[in-house]
């Protein structure tokens, strides 16, 4: 887990510094969710091409891809120069691609052909040619080699090395991989499975500590009609309280008040900053802290394992 938070807190560092293209691209080969906004007007085509396959508007930018694809490849700013363009590219016509991505690769190495094989099915990696780079050093023992040997040593390498988010992207399907053929099976899942242990343990105190409120309320407001119930004979005839419509009104005000405690307690209506829920958060911290569990540790936990 501490390698995944790693990977995590690095990507979210380039995430910052990554340009709508690389934002774009990450998000269509990883299947994650991207809000990515930006004015049409500023982007190029291929922008405008990720974004549209990102948001399964393809029939919109049609025009655009066959305009691309008709440019000049001799022109030193074509696509097919750059692993970003080309990719969406791909992803937009693989077919078409095919010659431009063969060329490409010639002069490239591993990782630029494991980003493009997340494109295409047509690219094989055991031979492509390997860069002296830490990260297609990783591609080799992990993909290719499936070697866990000093695995912990290859990852933080090549996340030292790693200055792009396309790199993370690598990285982070290189830890998949990992994972499914670790002595540890299953790592994801059971990790998730024991984070939705702890999450309906705190959700049972949450629930106790609530029962235990409203159980407090209905003995208070029990309590205080019972007394209503021995002081009010005694105003009837000096105030001239008809008794079955005033214990009406005093059991339908407690019924309501009962009520409304119920929805707030149970229904979760109540804001983050109401006293209900800041009690119930700050008794629920000091339970788990009598028990040595770490619930900001455990929710950084879960967000990395979604993100």
């Amino acid at each position: 887990m501490i390698l995944l938070q790693e990977i995590t807190e690095k990507k979210k560092l380039l995430m910052e510094k990554s340009s709508i293209l690389e934002q774009t691209l990450y998000a269509l080969l990883s299947g994650h969710q991207s809000n990515i906004s930006t004015s049409e007007s500023s982007l190029n085509n291929i922008e405008k091409i990720g974004l549209a396959l990102l948001k399964d508007n393809r029939n919109k930018i049609e025009s655009l891809i066959q305009k691309e694809q008709k440019a000049d490849n001799t022109f030193q700013f074509h696509y097919c120069k750059n692993l970003l363009e080309l990719s969406v590219m791909t992803l937009a016509d693989a077919k078409f691609e095919q010659s431009n991505i063969s060329s490409f690769l010639k002069t490239k190495g591993l990782k630029e052909a494991m980003v493009l094989s997340f494109a295409t099915k047509t690219i094989d990696l055991s031979k492509q040619a390997i860069s002296k780079s830490k990260i297609d050093n990783l591609i080799t023992q992990i993909f290719i080699k499936k070697d866990t040997a000093n695995y912990t040593q290859h990852f933080a390498e090549a996340l030292k090395e790693a200055d792009e988010l396309i790199e993370i992207f690598v990285i982070e399907k290189c830890y998949e991989s990992l994972i499914g053929f670790h002595p540890v099976p299953k790592t994801k899942e059971n990790t998730e499975m024991l984070l939705s242990a702890i999450e309906k343990y705190n959700y049972r105190i949450e629930l106790k500590i609530k029962r235990r409120f409203f159980a407090w309320a209905f003995v208070i407001l029990i309590g205080f009609i019972l007394s209503i119930s021995f002081v009010l004979p005694r105003y009837w005839d000096s105030e001239n309280l008809e008794p079955i419509v005033t214990a009406s009104q005093i059991v339908f005000s407690v019924l309501i008040v009962l009520l409304g405690l119920y929805l707030v307690l149970f229904h979760k209506i109540e804001n983050k900053f109401s006293l209900v829920t800041n009690y119930i958060e700050k008794k629920k911290q000091k339970i788990n802290r009598k028990y040595g569990i770490d619930a900001v540790k455990i929710e950084e936990i879960k967000k990395s394992l979604y993100e």
